[in-house]
């Protein structure tokens, strides 16, 4: 079972990882200033011309709020076709009823289906299932759960929301949203189901992890003034004279909760006959005065909110702080061994566990960053995740200092305001030094955790109580001043502007403009903004406020202004087709000067500057300003250079945003046939290849996009820029599109026009998620690639190149060899060469040489060369033989194979979560044997006592059918090298392979990697969730490899792949063939196959011996003995057939 993690302060603080430079997530939306002209225009006219929304969005009022600067701040919900957008809100900012700023977190929504597919009932139970709770808040619980009854809480019916999920690069989903209270264990969080998937895409967990005058003798402050409430001749921990109370109870005798609110039932009240409450009363093995602390923090957090900020308690409404103090969290909750050691805000009460290795965590610290949760949760509401989650943590971090400085300046105490926990007998982070503890201080630098994951509480949701280091020492720096050198090698020194102010800058910045899903980009540009509501801009709290961003890596520093003149007597000299020479007069005072060409800037110490890697007849802008010494540049100079020679073509810009999950795998177009992985910034510079293409011919696009795990719709287009004008505007320049759709490949056909102009141009080919892209289109998801063809009139180029000459061998081993030769020519120009061995093409280049390896010893091979152009025209081939050297004993012995037709052949059953299985998941004849759901060893096979002390290398291979396995649930195969078990192999649902179809996969290992003992052995190993999720193994084969003649880890899966990987198999349409003698000592026939059916004959290496189309039978008379694989291949359907040749 996968084990659930809940959010306190202590468990899961320290996660160590070493990030690299990294940039923040910005929106040039999240913070618009209104311009003079715009100033009267109503809220949903600013925000629909300045947001950009389509006629399907709108905006809602939330609520108005006012602040004692006289500012007016109205709150909008973003709305698509009626559903709420989770997270998307907009912020009018005015003052004397003129708008003057625009804040929020606002994202496009693509075209999605607001229809769900998924009933509530069925998403409910997804909701539930993921808590992994025993019990729900609304269910008759039976007499047995550990829940109390309760206030009333009504069964959620789920809300349809929109969200834009961090784990899929915000792309938008249409979900249900719970809000789930549950038991055993305790929840109390916002679930968000897919509503057309069914898949858990985010969870919210609400829980944050940890009228008399008395005298109390705390554990931690010393001798405090309390308010006490005088009941029945004694008197308990209740203030009523803040808000509607300061409520502390004693735990210590509840063993359930409130199902609803999570407050320990049964717990009794703190009492005192005198009110005088001493150590000697209290101070006891129970640690009652703990109680004291609790009461006396939580005091304390509400007055310096009330009293610096005007917040009558964390809703401003004056809820309760209700506190519960010595609870055995793990009796009361039911949680492991440990978590004693605990404090916790419900989102109801705050909950303090009794301690087992540590003291009550009921210090001023503790209590304030609990209870600071509940203020981010009345106010800003970050999102417990990725970075949104880690200025949660950071912004409680913030208040449990700025608390414990309120009562050192009122109380009397003498806090250690920077480390948190120190008084409970463990530092847990420190906001002067967060690395001491293994947090960051540098946005990306050391311990960064990455965002480049799907949160869950196994990554503690991508490190938001490592990441809160950056808030932390942000605020240290802000309030104390630093000089120092960050981990991005940014030097920068900051002077304090204390506690008081900080804290107002913090405070503003998370109640009036952070919102829900901001990110650290957002809470800089936020903070920045309170500063000068506050105090003005250009004031040194605003300097202060960007340049501690600066010093944690988040943003630029602050500019101050520089006055400096415009350098005199700017001049242009040497002009040429790609350069030219600009110089100034010196400016007194500069220490530099920064010249800009163009759009490129370069900082120079003296008063010329070269401008080289031009463009030819081009006119450039050219710019000069002297630089302060402070920062900062003075005016500019201002001058037009044109460049000599003929103006070359600009083409327009366009790129996908985001190819994380799609982008363009492979483009055929006549010589044309380019597959590469996906391009930086979603664009593709491909111009250096080329085709030609002649006039009134028709000719055929294909692209194959690549998704890397969902398959979404994808549209197409491809222009050509007919008359080389620059642009793909022209009548019949968009050449093919496609609408969106999940075709695996694509195809379109096109006619070159006659009146096409003769010469080299530019062809743009695009894919789009959900939509047809335009030629200049900068858009979210997907890939643009640019080549170009060359227009040629009549029936084109039909010479051939010449011949490669001095074709030769070189560097010839057991197992490999290189071949070289002399360039071949041609009227238009060699586009490269086809290399082939034994008459099979093993390869192109461009290239004059090329090697071969995976070769077998003492063995002839027939070499041949032949060049090609453009126009696909073929020299003859250059021919020669080469011989590869002895490399002694070499062959290969099958030591299993398993049908399992008549039994388990040899392998272990491992438990209840194996079982050998007739159907039609098995490959191969009707039997396999499945695996399933998590549980160890019971959810593996196993073959042991194998002898692979003398091999030079394994393969493995398999096949697999994969049914119910939810994304990023896996399975493994492992190797047992005499004295424990190495995973050699994982296969990832969604990454590996998708459900429902059948899989080869083949593995090889050697003994430099893993130790091949005489007892060694194989096990796959299911690690899914639950019993339907399952594998289905069949035929495994498991061959011994001696000698040099076999390359370890070449494998070539089906000819295609690489090795250690996975090729899906499809089985219809060879119900005819038949393939005999097999086993076989010379001859494989091959009978009831068609005429273009497409054969290809491999070695275990993954060595393509014979291609062939029709061909009926091989020769395997002079081959080793071992194992070879028969692929056929019959339009797009496969067969491999395994041929055991035996001498």
């Amino acid at each position: 079972m996968k084990k659930l993690c809940y959010l306190f302060l202590v468990m899961g603080i320290v996660y160590s990882s070493h990030g690299q430079n990294m940039s923040q997530q910005t929106n040039d939306k999240n913070i618009i200033k209104v311009n003079a002209a715009k100033i009267d225009q109503t809220p949903q006219v600013l925000m629909k011309q300045e947001l950009g929304m389509n006629a399907h969005e709108e905006m809602r009022s939330l609520k108005i709020e006012k602040d004692d600067l006289g500012m007016e701040h109205q709150k909008f919900q973003h709305y698509y076709k009626g559903i709420k957008v989770e997270g998307s809100t907009y912020t009018i900012h005015s003052k004397d009823g003129k708008t003057t700023l625009m804040t929020g977190n606002y994202r496009e929504i693509e075209d999605i289906s607001v229809s769900p597919s998924l009933s509530t009932s069925t998403a409910l139970e997804a909701a539930k299932s993921a808590t992994q709770a025993k019990s729900f808040a609304w269910e008759n619980t039976s007499s047995n759960m550990r829940i109390a009854s309760g206030e009333n809480f009504e069964k959620p019916e789920g809300e349809l929301v929109i969200i834009q999920n961090t784990a899929n690069g915000y792309k938008s989903r249409l979900t249900y949203k719970y809000h789930i209270i549950a038991a055993d264990p305790y929840v109390n969080a916002y679930i968000y189901v897919d509503a057309l998937t069914g898949e858990v895409v985010r969870y919210n967990s609400v829980i944050k992890h940890a009228d008399a005058t008395g005298s109390a003798a705390t554990r931690y402050s010393g001798t405090q003034t309390i308010i006490t409430d005088s009941f029945n001749g004694s008197y308990r921990l209740r203030d009523y004279s803040r808000g509607n109370g300061v409520l502390t109870y004693d735990a210590t005798t509840s063993t359930t909760y409130n199902g609803t609110t999570g407050a320990p039932t049964n717990a009794s009240e703190y009492t005192d006959s005198d009110n005088n409450w001493t150590a000697a009363e209290f101070n006891n093995t129970d640690k009652d005065n703990a109680a004291l602390d609790a009461h006396f923090a939580a005091e304390a957090t509400y007055d310096f909110f009330f009293t610096n900020f005007g917040r009558d308690s964390y809703n401003d409404n004056g809820a309760a702080i209700t506190s519960y103090v010595n609870t055995d969290i793990e009796d009361v909750f039911n949680y492991p061994s440990g978590y004693n050691d605990n404090a916790f805000w419900t989102g109801y009460v705050m909950v303090y566990g009794k301690g087992n290795s540590l003291d009550p965590l009921t210090t001023v610290d503790i209590t304030a960053h609990e209870i600071g949760h509940a203020y981010c949760e009345g106010t800003a509401d970050l999102i417990y995740e990725k970075e949104s989650g880690a200025m949660n943590e950071g912004l409680s971090d913030i208040w449990g200092a700025s608390v414990e400085y309120y009562t050192n300046q009122n109380y009397g105490t003498t806090k250690d305001l920077w480390n948190l926990g120190t008084e409970i007998g463990q530092t847990f982070r420190s906001m002067s030094n967060p690395k001491a503890y293994g947090d960051p201080d540098t946005y990306g630098g050391t311990y960064w955790v990455s965002q480049n994951c799907t949160p869950s509480n196994n990554n503690d949701y991508c490190g938001v109580h490592t990441n809160s280091g950056v808030t932390n020492h942000w605020y240290y720096v802000l309030a104390v001043g630093e000089t120092d050198t960050n981990d991005l090698g940014d030097s920068y020194s900051v002077a304090g502007i204390g506690i008081d102010a900080a804290a107002a800058i913090t405070w503003r910045t998370e109640s009036t403009y952070l919102t829900s899903s901001s990110n650290y980009a957002d809470f800089r540009a936020y903070s920045i903004q309170s500063a000068k509501d506050l105090y003005g801009s250009g004031s040194p709290q605003e300097i202060a406020v960007t340049n501690s961003w600066y010093a944690v890596g988040v943003g630029a520093e602050y500019v101050t202004t520089c006055t400096l003149g415009a350098p005199g007597s700017l001049a242009s000299s040497n002009v040429a087709d790609d350069s030219f020479t600009l110089s100034w007069d010196a400016v007194s005072g500069a220490t530099s000067y920064t010249v800009t060409v163009g759009s490129t800037s370069t900082t120079v110490s003296g008063t010329s500057y070269d401008a080289t890697s031009l463009q030819s007849g081009t006119s450039y802008s050219c710019s000069v300003a002297a630089n302060c010494t402070t920062g900062g540049s003075g005016s500019s100079s201002i001058l037009s250079v044109s460049t000599t020679g003929t103006t070359p073509l600009i083409y327009c810009a366009s790129n996908g945003n985001n190819t994380s999950d799609e982008y363009i795998g492979t483009v055929q177009l006549n010589t044309i046939n380019n597959s590469t992985s996906a391009s930086s910034g979603g664009y593709g510079d491909f111009t250096s290849i080329s085709t030609s293409l002649v006039k009134g011919n028709t000719y055929t696009i294909t692209v194959t996009p690549v998704w890397t795990g969902t398959i979404y719709n994808e549209g197409y287009a491809m222009w050509i820029d007919y008359n080389q004008d620059g642009d793909f505007t022209d009548s019949d320049e968009l050449v093919w599109s496609m609408a969106a759709n999940q075709t695996a490949s694509v195809s379109g056909s096109f006619t070159v026009p006659t009146t096409a102009t003769t010469s080299s141009t530019r062809m743009r080919v695009a894919m789009k998620y959900n939509g047809i892209p335009t030629s200049c289109e900068s858009f979210s998801y997907g890939e643009v690639e640019d080549y170009t063809v060359t227009l040629i009139d009549g029936s084109g180029d039909t010479q051939t190149p010449s011949t490669p000459t001095a074709l030769t061998a070189s560097n010839i081993t057991s197992s490999s060899f290189d071949v070289s030769w002399t360039a071949s020519t041609d009227n238009v120009g060699v586009a490269g060469y086809s290399v082939y061995l034994d008459g099979a093409l093993e390869g192109t280049t461009t290239s004059t040489s090329y090697s071969f390896a995976g070769l077998v010893a003492s063995t002839n091979y027939a070499v041949s060369v032949e060049a090609y152009d453009a126009m696909g025209n073929t020299s003859s081939p250059a021919t020669t033989s080469v011989t590869t050297s002895s490399g002694g004993g070499s062959g290969s012995d099958i030591l299993i194979e398993s049908y399992f037709e008549t039994g388990w052949d040899g392998w272990t059953d491992g438990g209840s979560d194996v079982a050998r299985y007739s159907g039609s998941r098995s490959f191969e004849g009707s039997y396999s044997i499945y695996i399933r759901d998590n549980s160890g060893t019971g959810s593996s096979m196993s073959y042991t006592g194998v002898d692979v002390s003398s091999y030079d290398a394994i393969d493995i291979s398999f096949y697999f059918y994969p049914f119910g396995m939810e994304t990023g649930e896996d399975f493994w195969l492992q190797f047992y090298d005499g004295s424990s078990w190495q995973t050699i192999a994982t296969y990832v649902s969604g990454t590996s392979f998708d459900n429902n179809s059948f899989y080869v996969a083949n593995v090889s290992i050697d003994p430099s990697t893993y130790t091949f003992s005489s007892n060694s052995g194989f096990r796959f190993v299911c690690d899914a969730s639950a019993n339907n999720d399952l594998i289905y193994i069949d035929q495994v084969t498991i061959v011994g490899i001696s000698g040099s003649a076999f390359t370890v880890n070449m494998v070539n899966e089906l000819g295609d792949l690489p090795a250690n990987s996975v090729a899906v198999i499809e089985t219809g349409g060879f119900e005819n063939i038949l393939v005999y003698p097999n086993p076989t000592t010379n001859w494989v026939k091959i009978e009831g196959i068609p005429t273009d059916a497409n054969i290809q004959l491999l070695d275990v290496t993954g060595r393509v011996l014979y291609t062939s189309v029709g061909k009926s039978e091989f020769d395997l008379s002079t081959s080793p003995s071992g194992i070879y694989l028969l692929q056929v291949r019959i339009e797009d359907e496969l067969k491999v057939y395994r041929i055991s040749k035996n001498d």
